[in-house]
């Protein structure tokens, strides 16, 4: 086989890069689609690959210096000058997981579930690179009488003209056939999260530790009479039994769920210019300057009169002496077109419609005046989606007043520790806190991810489906 396929110039492309990229591409879309298609958030996918890649490179490197240490002891410059070659795939496997497991704690993902569809990318990843290998003549097999042999006849790495176990190409075959096991376990109903992990474990250690019995580059080093990889497969395999176990008998730990009450505005809808245009136009009415669209994804979230009152100081009115005219004038506009390019965020329908054939109550707590609140959900979501909708009222609190959800307690008549809050801002974290509330943060909506984060949102997620997985739902039916 021929390693080096095309050169200009100075620069070579050599078939095992290309197969090595061609498996991280395929790693990334698979695990992209995939994560999209489960209701997981698949935006995270592409720098999880880049964590995974780095903590992989540095655990491939990692390992491969202890397998030579004999050799860095006698020469240290060894290490500066193989930066670019050695690799052992286990350290990259340990070394990859570990990155992964620091990605998915710090940006508090489901991680079982993240390793899953992860460990089945990363099969098809090895399917890849081991036909790089191939090409390249690495990782070559023992020599054979067999019929089923190859015979390099120009590689740098495996002995010429010598019939060899291909054991490249049985490595590549047995990994993709172990992405399609993944993916096909994955999809069973009774799937537990880390059930897939657990057997990317054991198969491909159980798979490695046999195919080194055909290997030929015995320069991998040995534990005894085995060599490094099945010495370190033994504890794979182990540990993959014992993972696979554990997740079978481990309880869901989602919350049960009877009833979900939703902030509106960033949450349900995206309003932001039917309350951003009236309040600039106010603005503009009394000789302020109109602010960017942008800035009003933070002035609002507590109520029009708290949206007005943070345009008005940045326009230059720190003493509010102009409020009054400004909020009535800027009221008066909204209240005559409350529902000015408002639409529904993207599955946001779809997934009410499933809450509801569950059996799931549904209301709407938002600090948009009551009537305006009422007609906008009617609008856009009818009259029989939602058990309740209640706004901002004169003289009750708002929110994140905990205070303003008793209202809806009355008629959805569940355990707070029953019910979901979901919400975009801040004051919707606390409000769900405060009331005790199990809280969902969406970053679809008018704040950041940090935001929620340092306001304790129990799960965040980026697209309305995934909604679905976050609670465990049991249906009122249940309960009657």
């Amino acid at each position: 086989m021929y390693n080096d396929l095309l050169t200009i110039g100075p620069f070579t492309l050599h078939t095992y890069g290309l197969m090595t990229a061609i498996g991280i591409l395929a790693a990334y879309f698979t695990a992209e689609y995939r994560a999209k298609k489960h209701g997981l958030d698949h935006t995270k996918v592409f720098w999880l690959v880049i964590w995974c890649l780095v903590f992989g490179y540095l655990g491939s490197k990692i390992l491969y210096f202890i397998t030579i240490f004999p050799q860095i002891i006698e020469d240290p410059s060894i290490i500066i000058k193989s930066l670019g070659d050695g690799w052992v795939v286990y350290g990259g496997i340990i070394g990859g997981i570990i990155g992964a497991l620091i990605f998915c704690r710090r940006h508090k993902l489901p991680t079982l579930k993240f390793f899953d569809i992860g460990l089945a990318s990363v099969a098809l990843a090895q399917g890849f690179g081991r036909l790089g290998c191939f090409f390249a003549g690495c990782c070559y097999g023992m020599p054979t009488d067999s019929c089923f042999s190859i015979t390099f006849t120009n590689s740098n790495f495996a002995p010429n003209n010598v019939p060899l176990v291909p054991t490249q190409l049985i490595s590549s075959a047995a990994d993709f056939l172990l992405f399609l096991l993944l993916v096909l376990l994955y999809r069973r109903k009774n799937n537990k999260p880390g059930q897939g992990a657990a057997m990317y474990l054991i198969c491909y250690g159980i798979g490695r530790f046999i195919i080194e019995f055909f290997r030929g580059d015995l320069i991998r080093g040995s534990v005894g009479t085995l060599s490094t990889s099945q010495f370190i497969s033994i504890f794979i395999v182990i540990a993959g039994v014992i993972m696979f176990v554990l997740c079978t008998k481990a309880k869901d730990k989602r919350p049960v769920i009877n009833a979900c009450i939703f902030d509106l505005d960033g949450t349900l809808l995206s309003t932001i210019e039917s309350i951003a245009v009236p309040t600039n136009k106010a603005l503009k009415e009394y000789g302020f300057e109109e602010h960017d669209i942008n800035k009003y994804y933070y002035y609002v979230g507590d109520g029009f009169a708290k949206c007005v009152e943070r345009a008005l100081k940045d326009a230059g009115d720190e003493n509010l002496e102009k409020f009054d005219e400004v909020y009535a004038f800027g009221k008066k506009l909204y209240d005559e077109n409350p529902s000015y390019n408002v639409k529904p965020y993207d599955g946001i329908v779809e997934t009410l419609g499933k809450l509801k054939n569950l059996g799931i109550r549904l209301a709407v707590l938002s600090n948009k005046p009551h009537e305006s609140a009422v007609a906008v959900v009617e609008k856009f979501f009818g009259e029989d989606v939602f058990d309740m909708v209640l706004g901002q009222k004169e003289g009750a609190p708002v929110k994140p007043d905990p205070s303003c959800a008793k209202e809806i307690l009355k008629v959805l008549d569940f355990p707070v520790e029953k019910i979901c809050y979901i919400g975009d801002t801040d004051t919707d974290m606390k409000t769900g806190k405060g009331a005790g509330f199990y809280t969902v943060g969406v970053l679809w909506g008018f704040r950041t991810e940090k935001e929620l984060r340092e306001n304790n949102a129990d799960m965040i997620i980026s697209r309305p489906e995934e909604l679905m997985e976050v609670c465990k739902w049991e249906s009122i039916q249940k309960n009657a």
